[in-house]
């Protein structure tokens, strides 16, 4: 197909979807984002933005081929440049060499930039206003016919979806004050849209682009970890890697070596390893209960965060290193410091800008939510259907007290998951919630009797492990070992049946 052919039925499918804009499931904005690119890709240039501005004093934009500095640079014609002169007169500027044109050449922007062919179309609604921007090279044609009529279409397609959007904007806002932080930053795997959620999503996407430590408090079990991952998402380090370490789960005599490595001959069977400081090399190094690491520990890490230098264990060679540390912990670390547990001066270097988790209990309006959500992950993660939970257990779980706040909810809408699955119920119910299963349960009558330390221990994992074995056990005997037959019953891929039976060691 040559290049004339290709341009035309570009054309074609994007004035189907200019027909259709609005009208799909899609959300609106990426359905002006596709049509951006589109259009871009269709008139030859190289760059696109489009920005709808007066919603709510905060701008929304949508680009395509633009880096961040290339925003910040467009942005910047709204009051001196190419953008500002088309809003000025209300039509469509183009120009095929803008730092040649005399309207434009002698503004600042224009010559820094040496912008070459630019196409900007106003569009005005009701309530908000914008603009389209093109900028391509010579091969681009903004004062072209065809170019100018794209143009105007586009713009008059999305005018009167102007009030649209600032209701679904508003509607949005009113409902969730987070909705504008979730369509700006990454925060994908935070869930909750109550006011102390906002709060703390607020501090962490404007902290997150600066190049300080934080300490991240809260009770055990808020999501510290699950937030750090968010600030390092959203940081300029956000495509190096993430590391972490819990400081509480390691002997106090290995967890030297975890953070800043060992060289070979440091101690009996030492060998040359990197620790999590180089592993995290123009990262982000996660420190997790950093209230429990030793005082010597301590002093290595209070040398790595003032210096960016750290000796790897039985060293003597000094290591430079550029990582952005996070530690997290749900100790008073004040009070440590009074009792001499923790460095006063590692306290005050961590410490720069704090965020504090709230825990569940001052979250209720999204305790439904994280229910559903986590529901959802439990039938991903073990290929069961969906499961509905019911209005009950709803309640029920909406009037607990959770005193491992999200940790034991997520364990606990798993556990009821699994033993809805296991009696091939679609709805979770408030029995599901609060009780356990028994011998009697449907797929568990040709177990034998379960001991609680068989079944019910300590580990969440071991216990939900226990209960998979055994229910793929039963139904493969139920159906004569018919592997078709047994995933049918159970509703899972054949596949995923011979995963688990591979994994659980199950033959016939």
């Amino acid at each position: 197909m040559n290049v004339r052919k290709m341009q035309i039925e570009l054309q074609k499918e994007f004035y189907d979807r200019l027909k259709l804009l609005g009208e799909n499931s899609q959300p609106l904005d990426s359905q002006i984002k596709a049509l951006l690119e589109m259009f871009v890709e269709m008139s030859v240039a190289t760059q696109g933005y489009l920005e709808i501005r007066e919603l709510s004093g905060e701008p929304l934009y949508q680009t395509h081929s633009l880096s961040d500095e290339e925003v910040l640079k467009v942005k910047s014609y709204f009051s001196t440049g190419i953008i500002a002169e088309a809003i000025r007169c209300g039509e469509p500027v183009s120009t095929s060499t803008a730092f040649l044109d005399p309207r434009f050449n002698e503004r600042e922007s224009v010559r820094i930039s040496n912008i070459e062919a630019v196409l900007c179309a106003p569009f005005k609604g009701s309530k908000a206003e914008g603009v389209i921007y093109l900028q391509g090279d010579s091969r681009f044609q903004p004062k072209s016919n065809q170019v100018m009529l794209d143009a105007q279409l586009f713009a008059d397609h999305i005018i009167p979806l102007l009030d649209q959007f600032l209701l679904e904007f508003e509607q949005g806002q009113s409902q969730d004050p987070t909705y504008l932080l979730r369509r700006k930053y990454k925060l994908q795997g935070i869930i909750g849209s109550s006011n102390s959620v906002y709060e703390m999503l607020k501090a962490a996407t404007m902290i997150a682009p600066l190049e300080v430590n934080l300490l991240l408090t809260g009770d055990s079990g808020t999501g510290k970890t699950q937030l750090a991952r968010v600030i390092h998402r959203n940081s300029k380090r956000a495509l190096k890697p993430f590391i972490e370490i819990n400081c509480g789960a390691i002997p106090e005599t290995l967890v030297e070596s975890e953070l800043f490595g060992t060289v070979r001959g440091a101690f009996n069977d030492a060998r040359d390893k990197a620790g999590k400081v180089r592993l995290a090399e123009h990262g982000t190094l996660f420190l997790d209960e950093i209230g429990e690491l030793g005082i010597s520990a301590q002093t290595k890490l209070l040398q790595l965060i003032q210096s960016g230098e750290f000796y790897p264990l039985g060293s003597d060679s000094l290591i430079k290193t550029d990582v952005r540390i996070i530690c997290a912990t749900n100790q008073p670390l004040e009070d440590l410091v009074q009792k001499g547990k923790f460095r006063e001066d590692l306290y005050y270097r961590i410490n720069v800008f704090p965020i504090e988790l709230p825990n569940l209990n001052a979250r209720a309006k999204d305790i439904v939510e994280l229910s559903e959500y986590f529901s959802q992950i439990s039938c991903a993660k073990h290929g069961f259907d969906s499961l509905t939970l019911s209005e009950d257990s709803l309640q029920h779980i909406e009037s607990r007290e959770w005193p491992g706040n999200i940790r034991e909810l997520e364990n606990l809408i798993e556990a009821a998951c699994i033993r809805a699955a296991m009696e091939a119920n679609s709805l979770v119910t408030i029995e599901h919630i609060r009780s356990k299963p028994t011998a009697g349960s449907k797929y568990l009558g040709k177990m034998p009797i379960i001991e609680r330390n068989s079944l019910y221990g300590d580990s969440f994992h071991e216990i939900t492990k226990s209960f998979q074995e055994r229910l793929v056990r039963n139904t493969l005997e139920e159906c004569d070992w018919n592997v078709v037959r047994a995933a049918r019953k159970l509703k899972l891929s054949k596949s995923h049946l011979y995963n688990l039976m591979n994994e659980f060691s199950i033959e016939k």
